[in-house]
């Protein structure tokens, strides 16, 4: 899907990031909503220059995709 198709509509779930813990779409969440919440996006789960361990089983199993929703799909299991 082009990503000017399902943006701002929650559809895909690529935009995902987590917002004190809880998954929320980015993509329909307005800045204000965001205020003063810890927000964490993908690249908080590598430490040090190491992958997270749900980062590794995503390689190890090839659970990569294309790439456009891998981030989203990280985080969504993060939050679990």
């Amino acid at each position: 899907m082009d990503a000017l198709v399902v943006a701002a509509r929650g559809a895909c779930g690529a935009c995902t990031v987590l917002a004190d813990d809880a998954p929320v779409c980015s993509c329909l969440t307005l800045a204000v909503e965001a205020q003063g919440k810890k927000i964490r996006t993908v690249e908080s789960l590598a430490r040090r220059g190491k992958l997270d361990p749900l980062q590794e089983a995503f390689v190890a199993c090839d659970a990569l995709q294309c790439g456009f929703c891998t981030s989203g799909m990280l985080m969504s299991c993060q939050s679990l």
